[in-house]
């Protein structure tokens, strides 16, 4: 079972109570949803076009290229300062304890901080120290955490599998080889998590690197054009579990 922090930058808070039955969870993906989470009590109310944002900080490269701090500061302002348990959604997001490799859901406290935490990919992003633990990327111990979706009360869940397969061809660069080391685990592991989910989205991103960010608007619109397609099976299902 995850463990759940209460000293994320701040003292613990009691969650309130919520009437909403949506839960958002997210390892790697969490700065898409922590957007949504801040915006309404209705996902239709986000922002419909994508921004494009300098969250890096380069740093000497000793435990990671970037710091990270630039994406957590982007993270707080996105949120207007609020803590996780003060969002109008309920918003979970996970990382991964670098030192016993313990899976951590984050539901309280600081949101730059565990967006930052939950995107810190080894070598890449610096560890993100909370406390007397260092936390990185949730994608290493549940690249789709549907299990922690349900930890948190949802009765339907919808997941999002955008995982990478491995590369048939050997990585040449230290970056690649990173990637394909990642794709390799992801791959078990999403076998076991997705089987908990009423519905997998598979958006078609053959040709897509992990590495190349300058794919994304094409990434983000492959994936609002599987979430349309699968909309009638969606609402069939929502429509079977609420009779």
């Amino acid at each position: 079972m995850p463990r759940e922090d209460r000293d994320l930058t701040k003292p613990a808070l009691q969650a309130p109570a919520q009437a909403s039955r949506r839960r958002w969870l997210t390892a790697a993906g969490a700065l898409g949803l922590t957007a949504l989470s801040a915006c309404s009590t209705l996902p239709g109310s986000a922002p419909t076009t994508p921004q494009v944002v300098t969250t890096t900080d380069w740093t000497f490269p000793m435990r990671g290229l970037i710091r990270g701090e630039a994406l957590a500061r982007y993270v707080r302002q996105m949120t207007g300062n609020r803590g996780l348990e003060q969002l109008p959604l309920p918003l979970g997001i996970v990382a991964t304890d670098l030192g016993d490799g313990a899976p951590i859901l984050f539901r309280q406290g600081d949101v730059g901080t565990a967006v930052r935490a939950s995107s810190a990919v080894p070598a890449v992003f610096q560890p993100v120290k909370i406390g007397n633990r260092e936390y990185v990327d949730g994608g290493l111990v549940a690249p789709v955490p549907v299990r922690f979706a349900r930890q948190m009360g949802a009765e339907f869940v919808i997941a999002v599998d955008i995982g990478e397969p491995p590369d048939p061809k050997i990585p040449g660069d230290a970056m690649r080889m990173l990637l394909q080391t990642f794709s390799i685990m992801g791959k078990s592991i999403n076998q076991y998590e997705l089987q908990g989910a009423d519905v997998v989205l598979r958006p078609k991103l053959d040709g897509f690197s992990g590495s190349d960010f300058t794919t994304r608007r094409r990434a983000i619109a492959l994936g609002r054009d599987v979430a349309t397609a699968m909309l009638p099976e969606i609402k069939r299902k929502i429509a079977a579990k609420t009779r």
